[in-house]
């Protein structure tokens, strides 16, 4: 099942555990002139999303370590322009009418599908463009894409780590899974990179009323804490290293992870929330104007 809220009339997100969320998108591929794709790991959806560009008509641009996907009408790109802090765990399906940003996880998919005209140009100029990297667009349109990617790739981990460190009882109600936890070592390493792109995001923005706002809208304590659990000693870190095998040890760890993750999770879920009211808040300013 795909669930969906709208934010407005050009914006919606998408999220779904056991379905492509982004079937909109490549409904429209067949009828587009221009086609761009960014999509990593060799997963089926995006083996078959790769295939399926072999009987498009359109002008097709990928960034993609599937290699497997050639044609005339199909030119590759074969690094990620940094302005938009993205990387492999991102995942963008667009046309020239409309675009899908979001990141995808096994069968779970979730993000953002807009027909905003700003954020088709930003990615098409900046992203799907070869040459000089610096950055040719509007400084609020790739912020709320920057912070489009976070949330989304912030919702998959949390979805990662419910699914790996928790249970539900008869009742439906969650518990920690003190026996044999799991949670992803890379997971943990991209949360804290991630804190300090933000962070440097934030500071180098130079509109000023944007940049009061947005540091008036996130909780500093909050990802200051988060930082400060995704330390590479960490008894979470520790059971992320071990092996599924590892039965005893496994136990052991998951014991005394049940702090950092527990925390984890609900740090991650309040900075996700703030992450999507900001989302939300520029897209009503966008709006209005």
């Amino acid at each position: 099942m795909i669930f969906e809220t709208n934010i407005s009339d050009y914006y919606k997100v998408v999220q779904s555990s056991d379905e492509c969320c982004y079937k909109y998108i490549l409904g429209k591929l067949q009828e587009a002139k221009e086609i761009y794709i960014m999509a990593f790991g060799k997963g089926q959806r995006n083996i078959q999303l790769m295939d399926s560009l072999k009987s498009l008509k359109g002008k097709i641009t990928v960034i993609s370590d599937i290699d497997t996907i050639k044609g005339e009408n199909i030119k590759r790109i074969n690094k990620i322009n940094s302005s938009f802090n993205l990387d492999k765990n991102s995942k963008i399906i667009m046309t020239e009418r409309a675009a899908f940003i979001g990141a995808e996880s096994g069968n779970f998919s979730t993000g953002f599908l807009t027909i905003d005209s700003d954020i088709v140009d930003e990615l098409r100029d900046n992203l799907f463009t070869e040459g000089d990297s610096a950055y040719k667009g509007y400084e609020f349109t790739k912020i709320e894409i920057i912070f489009m990617s976070y949330y989304s790739k912030i919702n998959r981990i949390i979805e990662d780590i419910i699914s790996g460190a928790f249970k539900e009882d008869e009742k439906g109600n969650g518990f920690y899974n003190s026996n044999d936890a799991y949670i992803k070592s890379d997971d943990i390493k991209w949360i804290n990179k991630t804190i300090d792109e933000f962070n440097i995001t934030l500071a180098n923005i130079k509109e000023g009323e944007l940049k009061r706002a947005l540091e008036d809208t996130f909780d500093k304590e909050n990802i200051r804490a988060l930082k400060n659990i995704c330390v590479v000693d960490s008894e979470m870190m520790k059971l992320a290293n071990l092996g599924l095998d590892d039965i005893e040890k496994r136990k052991e760890f998951s014991l005394k992870a049940e702090k950092d993750i527990t925390e984890l999770y609900d740090k991650l879920s309040i900075f996700n929330e703030e992450l999507y009211g900001v989302v939300e808040q520029m897209i009503d300013i966008k709006t209005k104007q």
